[in-house]
This record gives structure tokens, C-alpha cells and sequence, in this order.
């Protein structure tokens, strides 16, 4: 925690990541989707319209299967396939109620955060300290920009 005279008390980001994992809010979540001929690769953390609960997306770590560019985008719809619940950082603790989306379709969705260049195999980490908030009933996706390429994405968040 850091202390500036003649301030309030402040907290680093990695402080308040500390803090969600030892209260067991944490998780981090991934999933691989190979390239398909003819269809676009996206993968999502997507939260629940029921969920009650707020996630804070901390980083992603996405990488292609081939160069060519990378979107990350803000897509409210879950995906077709549902990947399930992600680990509990706080080892033994219950799974998280955001879940890891998938589909391969025809077209990209979502509104872009970005757009990166990117060649085949090197990791991309979106999220110094912290990305996005999704409140509940929103996702966020990871899409490579051509179709038939692999796109793989790490999502790491904390709910509360």
C-alpha cells in the first residue's frame, strides 16, 4: 500500500490482485480454437445475465496459429459453445461463475478494443493492470483477423 503525505491511502494494482486471490475471487481461464477452413476463430470470457456479479478482467494472454491480426472485442452475446467455469487461483476454492466461450462462424464479431499485427506464435498481453469491467449479461473476445487460424486466449479476472 502506498501513502502519499497530505492523501488518502492507495492500492496497487498487483496489491488488489493479491487481494482477490486470497479471498478466492480470482480465476484464470483458457481455451484453444483451432482454425477451421472458411470460419473465423473467437474465443470469449463471457458473464452470465444471472450472474450477480461483477468481473474485473485483469490481462489476457492471446496468441494465432498463423500471422495476421488479432482483435479483441466487447461482444454481449455468449458464444454457442460453452467451455465451462475457469480455476479459483485460491487452490480449492469454487469455480468461477464467468465461463470460457467458443464458436468458429463465418463472420467476426463485437465492438474492437484493438487490433493488433501479430506473428504466428507470439503471445500478446492485453492488460497492464487491469482491461475491462463486464457487468453482468457481457463478454469480451479474442478473434484472429482472416479466417482458418487458430486463436488461442488466457483470460485472468477477479468477481465480485
Amino acid at each position: 500500500m502506498r501513502i502519499n503525505v497530505g492523501s488518502q491511502a492507495s492500492v496497487t494494482a498487483s496489491e488488489k490482485w493479491l487481494t482477490y486471490i486470497q479471498a478466492g475471487q480470482a480465476f484464470a481461464g483458457t481455451f484453444l480454437n483451432p482454425g477451421l477452413a472458411g470460419n473465423f476463430s473467437i474465443v470469449q470470457l463471457f458473464n452470465p445475465v444471472a450472474s450477480g456479479k461483477t468481473v474485473l478482467v485483469r490481462r489476457v494472454v492471446a496468441s494465432l496459429g498463423a500471422t495476421s491480426q488479432m482483435l479483441i472485442a466487447i461482444f454481449n452475446t455468449a458464444l454457442t459453445t460453452d467451455q465451462g467455469a475457469a480455476q479459483n487461483l485460491l487452490v480449492g476454492g469454487a469455480a468461477s461463475v464467468a465461463h470460457i466461450r467458443s464458436v468458429q462462424q463465418a463472420g467476426q464479431v463485437g465492438t474492437s478494443i484493438t487490433t493488433l499485427d501479430l506473428n504466428v506464435g507470439s503471445p500478446q498481453y492485453l492488460g497492464p493492470d487491469w482491461l475491462c469491467q463486464l457487468p453482468a449479461g457481457t463478454g469480451i473476445v479474442v478473434q484472429a483477423g482472416a479466417v482458418a487460424i487458430e486463436v488461442g486466449a488466457g483470460f485472468y479476472w477477479a468477481e465480485f
